[in-house]
């Protein structure tokens, strides 16, 4: 990720965020499934105590983890869902 141009302080959110993240999975990250994401997204954006801008970050970062664990090809199988394409217009 250092190569791609991500700040250290990006990383340590990125680890930070997807703490909760894998608590919410309740497996680890090699075992989940298209349906598994579905039901996150979902829960996220259900969950009243996340303000948009943080539903935002997580998605972004649940993405960009997914597609650096070479298991990318979940999230565009579940993109058909609006639940990932939130946009900034979305948010403010």
């Amino acid at each position: 990720m250092i190569i791609e141009g991500i700040s250290m302080s990006r990383i340590v959110k990125y680890i930070y965020t997807l703490i909760p993240v894998r608590r919410r999975l309740g497996k680890p990250f090699k075992e989940v499934t298209e349906k598994d994401l579905r039901n996150l997204i979902v829960e996220i954006e259900m969950d009243s105590n996340l303000a948009a801008w943080t539903k935002h970050d997580y998605k972004v970062i649940i993405k960009k983890f997914f597609a650096f664990l070479g298991t990318g090809y979940l999230i565009d199988k579940s993109k058909d869902t609006k639940s990932w394409e939130t946009s900034r217009r979305d948010i403010e």
